[in-house]
């Protein structure tokens, strides 16, 4: 993730994407969670990994949906504290907070888009046959940073 990344439908929503973007640690694939917080791809509803693949024997072609939403992952101290229902499951200090949305003004996404692909992969000859942008959300039309 690099500051190019960032929502860029309007240089105002640009440049404060960038300044939440400034935030969090940014890096090259495997850049590993921080106590900041770490803007990582592909976030945590995977990849290609959510929404499954389809096959076809006939023509040696797989489908597949890709997800290009950043997630922030953060490095937490551990609540260890009788509050804390789970507190025995961790023995550790430090633990993982994958929940942090990656949005700024009104839930925009700090990325810009497209946020979904579909690719077709010739299995047979291991190349890519084509890659689309798929996918709609409504709620991010809908945002009223975006009526203009």
């Amino acid at each position: 993730m690099t500051l190019d990344d960032a929502f860029d439908l309007t240089p105002e929503l640009k440049a404060e994407a960038q300044a939440e973007m400034k935030k969090l640690r940014l890096g090259p694939l495997f850049t590993p969670p921080s106590m900041e917080g770490t803007l990582g791809l592909p976030g945590n509803i995977g990849g290609a990994n959510w929404g499954g693949g389809a096959f076809d024997p006939e023509t040696g072609m797989l489908y597949l949906k890709s997800s290009n939403n950043p997630t922030v992952f953060k490095v937490k101290q551990t609540d260890h504290s009788a509050a804390n229902p789970r507190a025995d499951e961790v023995d550790a200090d430090l633990s993982g907070d994958l929940g942090y949305p990656s949005t700024f003004h009104g839930r925009l996404p700090l990325t810009k888009p497209p946020y979904g692909h579909i690719t077709a992969i010739d299995l047979n000859h291991g190349t890519i046959a084509w890659h689309e942008a798929f996918g709609d959300w409504p709620e991010l039309r809908a945002n009223a940073a975006l009526k203009a």
